[in-house]
Protein backbone atom coordinates (compact mmCIF):
# COMPACT_ATOMS: atom_id res chain seq x y z
CA UNK A 1 0.00 0.00 0.00
CA UNK A 2 1.32 3.21 -0.90
CA UNK A 3 1.87 6.17 2.18
CA UNK A 4 2.67 9.50 1.41
CA UNK A 5 5.77 10.37 3.36
CA UNK A 6 5.41 14.31 5.32
CA UNK A 7 8.88 15.79 5.83
CA UNK A 8 8.21 16.79 9.10
CA UNK A 9 11.41 16.04 11.53
CA UNK A 10 8.18 16.17 14.75
CA UNK A 11 6.35 13.30 13.04
CA UNK A 12 9.95 11.38 12.29
CA UNK A 13 10.81 11.79 15.43
CA UNK A 14 7.56 10.50 16.69
CA UNK A 15 7.04 7.92 14.28
CA UNK A 16 10.17 6.47 16.09
CA UNK A 17 9.24 6.78 19.51
CA UNK A 18 5.99 4.96 18.75
CA UNK A 19 7.79 1.65 17.65
CA UNK A 20 10.32 2.11 20.40
CA UNK A 21 6.73 1.77 22.62
CA UNK A 22 5.66 -1.25 21.15
CA UNK A 23 8.16 -3.34 21.33
CA UNK A 24 8.37 -5.46 24.76
CA UNK A 25 10.49 -3.57 28.01
CA UNK A 26 12.70 -7.33 28.28
CA UNK A 27 14.00 -7.24 24.41
CA UNK A 28 17.61 -7.21 24.36
CA UNK A 29 18.47 -3.61 23.17
CA UNK A 30 20.74 -4.13 20.74
CA UNK A 31 17.65 -5.94 19.26
CA UNK A 32 15.30 -3.60 20.02
CA UNK A 33 17.50 -0.65 17.93
CA UNK A 34 18.02 -3.30 15.24
CA UNK A 35 14.42 -3.03 14.77
CA UNK A 36 13.51 0.45 14.93
CA UNK A 37 16.84 1.68 12.82
CA UNK A 38 16.23 -0.98 10.70
CA UNK A 39 19.58 -1.97 10.25
CA UNK A 40 21.91 -5.21 12.05
CA UNK A 41 25.34 -3.43 10.83
CA UNK A 42 26.75 -2.30 14.64
CA UNK A 43 28.31 0.96 12.96
CA UNK A 44 25.16 1.91 10.43
CA UNK A 45 23.63 1.20 13.87
CA UNK A 46 25.48 3.62 16.02
CA UNK A 47 25.55 5.99 13.31
CA UNK A 48 21.96 6.04 12.77
CA UNK A 49 21.22 6.01 17.36
CA UNK A 50 23.28 9.30 16.92
CA UNK A 51 20.88 10.82 14.53
CA UNK A 52 17.93 9.97 16.00
CA UNK A 53 19.58 11.95 19.42
CA UNK A 54 20.42 14.89 17.19
CA UNK A 55 16.81 14.69 15.04
CA UNK A 56 15.24 15.23 18.81
CA UNK A 57 17.36 18.50 18.98
CA UNK A 58 16.43 19.57 15.88
CA UNK A 59 12.76 18.54 16.82
CA UNK A 60 13.55 21.47 19.63
CA UNK A 61 14.63 24.19 17.03
CA UNK A 62 12.29 24.07 14.61
CA UNK A 63 8.80 23.91 17.42
CA UNK A 64 11.16 27.02 19.43
CA UNK A 65 11.58 28.82 16.13
CA UNK A 66 7.67 28.23 15.11
CA UNK A 67 6.12 27.51 18.16
CA UNK A 68 7.85 28.82 21.23
CA UNK A 69 5.00 28.53 23.81
CA UNK A 70 5.52 25.20 23.08
CA UNK A 71 9.33 24.44 23.73
CA UNK A 72 8.91 23.08 27.19
CA UNK A 73 7.57 19.95 26.44
CA UNK A 74 9.57 19.22 23.70
CA UNK A 75 12.89 19.95 25.68
CA UNK A 76 11.74 17.91 28.43
CA UNK A 77 10.89 14.67 25.79
CA UNK A 78 14.79 15.86 24.40
CA UNK A 79 15.79 15.19 28.13
CA UNK A 80 13.93 11.87 28.97
CA UNK A 81 15.90 10.62 25.20
CA UNK A 82 19.33 11.81 26.38
CA UNK A 83 18.51 10.43 29.59
CA UNK A 84 17.55 7.08 27.50
CA UNK A 85 20.26 6.82 26.22
CA UNK A 86 22.89 7.14 29.21
CA UNK A 87 20.75 5.08 30.82
CA UNK A 88 20.51 1.58 28.25
CA UNK A 89 23.02 -1.08 28.24
CA UNK A 90 23.31 -2.67 24.85
CA UNK A 91 23.30 -6.16 26.30
CA UNK A 92 20.61 -5.25 28.84
CA UNK A 93 16.46 -4.86 28.93
CA UNK A 94 15.15 -2.39 26.08
CA UNK A 95 13.27 -0.70 29.00
CA UNK A 96 16.45 0.58 30.73
CA UNK A 97 15.55 3.07 27.19
CA UNK A 98 11.84 3.29 26.88
CA UNK A 99 11.14 3.67 30.62
CA UNK A 100 12.36 7.20 30.04
CA UNK A 101 9.98 8.57 27.75
CA UNK A 102 6.71 9.06 29.73
CA UNK A 103 3.57 8.70 27.74
CA UNK A 104 2.82 12.24 28.26
CA UNK A 105 5.76 13.40 25.45
CA UNK A 106 4.98 11.32 23.19
CA UNK A 107 1.45 13.34 23.45
CA UNK A 108 3.79 16.43 23.32
CA UNK A 109 5.66 15.46 20.49
CA UNK A 110 2.33 14.23 18.58
CA UNK A 111 0.98 17.86 19.32
CA UNK A 112 3.92 19.60 17.71
CA UNK A 113 3.92 17.25 14.83
CA UNK A 114 0.73 18.21 14.36
CA UNK A 115 1.43 22.40 14.88
CA UNK A 116 4.16 22.38 12.23
CA UNK A 117 2.13 20.28 9.42
CA UNK A 118 -0.52 23.04 9.81
CA UNK A 119 2.09 26.03 9.74
CA UNK A 120 4.26 24.54 7.29
CA UNK A 121 2.03 22.46 5.00
CA UNK A 122 4.78 20.12 4.23
CA UNK A 123 4.54 18.61 0.82
CA UNK A 124 5.10 14.66 0.55
CA UNK A 125 6.42 11.80 -1.55
CA UNK A 126 5.76 8.46 -1.88
CA UNK A 127 7.17 5.75 -0.26
CA UNK A 128 6.76 3.61 -2.73
CA UNK A 129 8.48 6.14 -5.25
CA UNK A 130 11.39 6.81 -2.78
CA UNK A 131 12.14 2.76 -2.49
CA UNK A 132 11.26 2.33 -6.30
CA UNK A 133 14.48 5.43 -6.63
CA UNK A 134 16.65 3.73 -3.96
CA UNK A 135 15.96 0.19 -5.74
CA UNK A 136 17.33 2.27 -9.00
CA UNK A 137 20.66 3.58 -7.37
CA UNK A 138 21.28 -0.30 -6.33
CA UNK A 139 20.77 -1.56 -9.53
CA UNK A 140 22.86 1.24 -11.15
CA UNK A 141 26.20 1.25 -8.89
CA UNK A 142 25.90 -2.13 -9.56
CA UNK A 143 26.16 -1.56 -13.31
CA UNK A 144 28.58 1.29 -13.05
CA UNK A 145 30.83 -1.11 -10.83
CA UNK A 146 30.97 -3.86 -13.41
CA UNK A 147 31.44 -1.14 -16.26
CA UNK A 148 34.11 -1.40 -18.84
CA UNK A 149 33.48 1.91 -20.69
CA UNK A 150 34.33 3.84 -17.34
CA UNK A 151 38.12 4.70 -15.94
CA UNK A 152 38.18 2.93 -12.55
CA UNK A 153 38.82 6.57 -11.29
CA UNK A 154 35.74 7.30 -12.31
CA UNK A 155 34.11 4.13 -12.01
CA UNK A 156 34.83 4.19 -7.87
CA UNK A 157 33.85 8.40 -7.88
CA UNK A 158 30.73 7.60 -9.49
CA UNK A 159 29.66 4.38 -7.24
CA UNK A 160 30.62 6.60 -3.82
CA UNK A 161 28.37 9.14 -4.76
CA UNK A 162 25.62 6.34 -5.55
CA UNK A 163 26.52 5.03 -2.27
CA UNK A 164 25.94 8.20 -0.25
CA UNK A 165 22.90 8.45 -2.02
CA UNK A 166 21.39 5.07 -1.12
CA UNK A 167 22.45 5.51 2.79
CA UNK A 168 20.51 8.85 2.48
CA UNK A 169 17.68 7.37 1.19
CA UNK A 170 17.76 4.05 4.08
CA UNK A 171 18.02 7.07 6.71
CA UNK A 172 15.03 9.30 4.81
CA UNK A 173 13.30 8.04 8.24
CA UNK A 174 15.16 9.86 10.32
CA UNK A 175 17.12 12.53 8.68
CA UNK A 176 14.58 13.47 6.19
CA UNK A 177 14.78 15.10 2.40
CA UNK A 178 17.74 17.42 3.00
CA UNK A 179 20.58 14.73 3.27
CA UNK A 180 19.14 13.14 0.40
CA UNK A 181 19.16 16.60 -2.08
CA UNK A 182 22.67 17.57 -0.46
CA UNK A 183 23.71 13.93 -2.02
CA UNK A 184 22.34 14.74 -5.17
CA UNK A 185 23.48 17.76 -5.24
CA UNK A 186 27.59 16.51 -4.23
CA UNK A 187 27.04 14.22 -7.37
CA UNK A 188 25.54 16.60 -10.13
CA UNK A 189 28.11 20.07 -8.71
CA UNK A 190 31.11 17.42 -9.63
CA UNK A 191 30.22 17.59 -12.89
CA UNK A 192 31.70 21.19 -13.30
CA UNK A 193 34.91 20.32 -12.18
CA UNK A 194 35.95 16.93 -13.11
CA UNK A 195 36.86 16.91 -16.67
CA UNK A 196 36.70 12.75 -16.59
CA UNK A 197 33.71 12.46 -14.73
CA UNK A 198 31.95 14.76 -16.90
CA UNK A 199 32.83 13.48 -20.12
CA UNK A 200 31.92 9.89 -18.48
CA UNK A 201 28.06 11.22 -17.59
CA UNK A 202 27.66 12.57 -20.92
CA UNK A 203 29.08 10.24 -23.29
CA UNK A 204 29.04 6.84 -21.92
CA UNK A 205 25.84 4.78 -21.95
CA UNK A 206 26.04 3.74 -18.09
CA UNK A 207 26.42 7.66 -17.60
CA UNK A 208 23.65 8.44 -19.46
CA UNK A 209 21.23 6.29 -16.90
CA UNK A 210 23.41 7.93 -13.67
CA UNK A 211 22.82 11.22 -15.31
CA UNK A 212 18.70 10.24 -15.14
CA UNK A 213 18.97 9.13 -12.22
CA UNK A 214 20.33 11.82 -10.39
CA UNK A 215 17.90 14.15 -12.31
CA UNK A 216 14.71 12.38 -11.46
CA UNK A 217 15.52 12.45 -7.51
CA UNK A 218 17.00 16.00 -7.68
CA UNK A 219 13.34 16.91 -9.30
CA UNK A 220 11.61 14.26 -6.86
CA UNK A 221 13.00 16.06 -3.76
CA UNK A 222 13.49 19.36 -4.81
CA UNK A 223 9.08 19.19 -4.96
CA UNK A 224 9.34 17.97 -1.57
CA UNK A 225 12.00 20.69 -0.02
CA UNK A 226 9.63 23.56 -1.86
CA UNK A 227 12.56 24.71 -4.19
CA UNK A 228 12.14 24.77 -8.50
CA UNK A 229 12.34 21.72 -10.60
CA UNK A 230 15.00 21.70 -13.14
CA UNK A 231 13.57 22.74 -16.21
CA UNK A 232 15.54 20.71 -18.17
CA UNK A 233 16.45 17.19 -18.10
CA UNK A 234 20.60 17.77 -16.18
CA UNK A 235 21.96 15.52 -19.50
CA UNK A 236 20.49 18.72 -21.12
CA UNK A 237 22.14 20.48 -19.05
CA UNK A 238 24.93 19.03 -19.41
CA UNK A 239 25.34 20.74 -22.92
CA UNK A 240 25.84 24.15 -21.27
CA UNK A 241 28.93 23.52 -18.88
CA UNK A 242 32.19 24.71 -20.16
CA UNK A 243 34.96 22.73 -21.21
CA UNK A 244 36.52 21.86 -17.55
Amino acid sequence: MTQNVADNPANRLLVILQECKAIPPNENCRAAWQKVLKTTDEAALLNRMAKALNLSREVVDVVEEAFPRHVPPIQKLRSQICAGFSQQNMNGDWSAFTSQITDDSIVAIGFAASLLEEREKFRTVASDNLAAQRDRLVELRKEVVASIELPEEVRLTIARYLGRLIDSFDEYFITGIFPVLDAANMAIGNLAFDQEYNHALRDTEVGKRVTDALANIANSVTIVAGMIQFSEPLHHLLQMLPPV
